[in-house]
């Protein structure tokens, strides 16, 4: 079983558990490590509130030595460039194991065009776009990505 909530690292992993191919998906991007940290921060979030909370927050040296490991870490894993890959379509036939494709409609980081995509290439797929949602729909529509989850798992185990 695969499930996927439009973060790239997750869908990353993800992707490299399930079968062995290249690092990133049809049109992929992320440019958290180009954007400024205010930019990246909103272009998470359809709901700014999300956004206005964190950035409020006046972080550690440590966090902040964390943030900056992540950023690295995202780009070196990521750039290819810009997350994409034109390799993976041609891999992702391959997997056979039931998918859960999550998507924010506002997603600013993966075109929320690029889910119909993945859904085309997972054999097994089921897509769910989540309205007025941005990239991480599991932080802005807990209750709705909860209850998808669940009836996947439901049907799948």
């Amino acid at each position: 079983m695969l499930a996927m909530t439009g973060a790239p690292i997750r869908a990353f992993v993800c992707l490299r558990e399930g079968l062995d191919c290249p690092r990133s998906g049809p049109g992929l991007r992320y440019l958290g490590f180009i954007w400024g940290p205010e930019e990246a921060v909103r272009n998470l979030y359809h709901d700014q509130s999300f956004a206005n909370r964190i950035l409020a927050l006046t972080p550690t040296e440590a966090q902040m030595d964390v943030v900056l490991r992540n950023r690295f870490t995202m780009a070196k894993l990521g750039w290819q460039p810009r997350w994409f890959n034109p390799d993976l379509e041609k891999w992702l036939h391959r997997l056979k194991l039931p998918a859960l494709v999550i998507w924010g409609d506002d997603d600013k980081i993966m075109p929320p065009a690029n889910a119909a995509l993945w859904c085309e290439r997972l054999p097994h797929a089921r897509l769910v776009m989540v309205d007025k949602c941005g990239h991480l729909p599991h932080v802005e529509q807990t209750a709705i990505v909860a209850g998808q989850i669940l009836d996947f798992l439901e049907g799948v185990v």
